[in-house]
């Protein structure tokens, strides 16, 4: 009933060229859609829309805010010019004629509140009026940051408060000092912040805002990201070595398997390393590899390290540290054994298998050691590898 009264509204207070839109089309319909559209008034979007109805807006602050820009506000000016007898005289100041751009920034009340406001975030800026503040936040502050959010907060507060403060004053009511008003605009856009989690330090005036408002610091979170230990293509195995260093003793260990994922050859080793970087035996753990694989004559091998330098290295994307030259040239001369290779990085949760054989004490160490001295734990990362188990990488 409400849309058939609206329709016949329309039609009857329509004009002749408005009424075409109602006839029936050539093929003798027309649409609901098109009759409703053409009641509706559609303005031009304004540029002011962000700075005022933006996402974690306090409501009431954002229609006081909206009135204010507007000069909706029933100021004494506005009263007078409607025929109401009052003094013209601010109720912040007492001094001035009261108006808009009196009392948002021209009244020493207000003035004082966002100045202070504007200091404590090391923000230099000479205070005009309500559109000139408008238009600066407006093209100075954009985006969902911390500091973005929290000057359209205050200054949405700002001016909320202020023109409550007024209010209180016109109505007889106890007033309150300006260090009081700032303080109550403080703990409303504290409290909000803390409700939005805002906590992006990207600059001096972020940290300055985080220090004004006494804000927590939030922990960034991370998305944790798969990691999957790849099985290689038949005929190629794949060689995954890791290293250790601890109290001065380092550990070398590596797995050599097949395209099903299954155990061909392993290895662990100790060696002293009191004064060798770990990026020294994470190739010299490769190297064990490497000549592990050639010494069972396999012809295409895939090296794996969860060292991004060693592996930058072997594929001469980054340069040898001096004390590496020597294992580097033996590298070298090994991979010649080899029909085709190839040298990639991988993150530690998928070479968890490597990593456990340069950490654990062995009652032996070397290569080809019995599988029966293969601790439980191996056993599982293996099961889970040759599973193409994704484990989770924070």
């Amino acid at each position: 009933m409400e849309l058939k009264k609206i329709l016949s509204s329309a039609l009857i207070n329509s004009s002749l060229e408005d009424f075409a839109i109602w006839m029936p089309t050539p093929s003798g319909k027309f649409t609901l859609k098109s009759a409703w559209e053409s009641t509706q008034v559609k303005n031009l979007k304004v540029s002011w829309h962000s700075s005022i109805w933006f996402s974690g807006n306090i409501s009431r602050h954002a229609f006081s805010y909206w009135q204010a820009f507007l000069s909706r506000l029933p100021t004494k000016d506005r009263l007078i010019r409607h025929g109401t007898q009052l003094p013209p005289e601010c109720f912040l100041c007492l001094h001035s004629s009261e108006s808009i751009d009196h009392i948002f920034f021209e009244c020493g009340y207000s003035k004082w509140i966002w100045g202070i406001i504007l200091k404590n975030l090391k923000i230099k800026r000479r205070i005009l009026n309500l559109q000139s503040e408008e238009e600066w936040i407006r093209n100075s502050f954009k985006g969902k940051g911390q500091l973005s959010t929290a000057i359209r907060l205050l200054f949405q507060a700002s001016i909320y408060s202020i023109w409550f403060e007024r209010n209180k004053r016109a109505h007889g009511k106890a007033s309150q000092h300006k260090q009081q008003t700032l303080a109550h605009i403080l703990a409303i856009v504290r409290t909000k912040l803390i409700e939005l989690q805002k906590n992006d330090l990207v600059n001096q005036n972020s940290i300055c805002c985080s220090k004004f408002l006494n804000l927590p610091c939030y922990p960034k979170q991370k998305t944790a990201k798969f990691c999957i230990w790849e099985k290689p293509s038949d005929p190629w195995v794949k060689i995954n070595t890791d290293a250790s260093l601890l109290n001065g003793r380092g550990g070398l260990g590596g797995v050599i398997r097949n395209h099903k994922g299954h155990c061909l050859k392993w290895f662990s080793a100790t060696v002293c390393a009191e004064k060798d970087p770990i990026n020294l035996l994470e190739l010299q753990a490769i190297l064990m590899g490497i000549q592990l694989a050639a010494k069972h004559k396999f012809k295409k091998v895939w090296i794996e390290s969860v060292s991004s330098l060693a592996v930058n290295i072997i594929n001469n994307n980054a340069e040898c540290p001096w004390k590496a030259i020597p294992v580097l040239a033996h590298i070298r001369r090994s991979l010649q054994n080899f029909h085709s290779w190839k040298a990639s990085h991988i993150w530690r949760e998928g070479n968890a298998v490597a990593d456990v054989l340069s950490k654990l004490d062995f009652l032996f160490k070397g290569e080809d050691l019995d599988l029966s001295t293969i601790s439980p734990l191996l056993l599982d990362c293996m099961a889970l590898d040759s599973s193409e188990f994704q484990h989770p990488r924070l």
